[in-house]
């Protein structure tokens, strides 16, 4: 959701270029392209063209953020557990002075709830992966390490599915998780993570 509001903000504060002359009289079709071309090319300074540059990149970067490095496909199932729990490092107040958590108590966000669903982070460029994230529930959220969020979620609207992708940006979960090999699939049991490394079957070529 991040990328596609930034996506929007760059595109509205992007500067309009492209302007209309008019019409200048009777010339012959490649002659008048050249003239108008000459004409728009010497309209912009070399600062705008940085400017549209860098806009450009950005775009690109937003669309299609810089995979998640370190990460393999998985060949093998693996399962393993992850305690979320925290340490708080000082006191954590309210805006009434209240105190919630005080220094060194422990947190379990898993504590007394249990989340339905889980995260799916795999690599949305490949389609096998894409087909193995469909084959979960709505209530699991998708999390690419590789691929375009942006050109997913309009793939899935053709198909009338309205589902919001995320990216592991910098690998910040992955690393955080422990994950090395994607698909990957985690869920909660109890006051745990479980974390599973799901291999794909390919379909054999013919």
């Amino acid at each position: 959701m991040l990328l596609k509001t930034l996506f929007a903000f760059l595109c509205a504060l992007s500067p309009i270029l492209a302007k209309d002359f008019g019409v200048h009289g009777t010339l012959f079709e490649i002659l008048e392209e050249d003239l108008l071309e000459s004409f728009s090319k010497g309209l912009k300074n070399p600062e705008e063209e940085k400017q549209e540059a860098w806009r450009k990149k950005l775009e690109e970067k937003v669309k299609r953020p810089t995979p998640v490095s370190g990460l393999l496909e998985t060949k093998q199932y693996k399962s393993f557990e992850f305690d979320p729990t925290l340490v708080v490092e000082e006191d954590i107040v309210d805006d009434r002075g209240n105190v919630l958590a005080k220094k060194g108590d422990k947190i379990n966000p898993c504590s007394g709830q249990e989340r339905e669903g889980g995260f799916l982070f795999f690599d949305g460029d490949q389609n096998e992966h894409v087909l193995w994230a469909e084959t979960h529930e709505d209530r699991f959220q998708w999390v690419l390490t590789r691929g375009s969020p942006i050109e997913l979620e309009e793939i899935l609207r053709k198909k009338n599915v309205s589902k919001s992708v995320f990216f592991d940006q910098g690998g910040v979960y992955t690393k955080h998780f422990g994950i090395k090999n994607v698909p990957c699939r985690m869920t909660q049991k109890g006051e745990k993570i479980v974390i599973e490394e799901i291999p794909i079957k390919r379909k054999k070529n013919v």
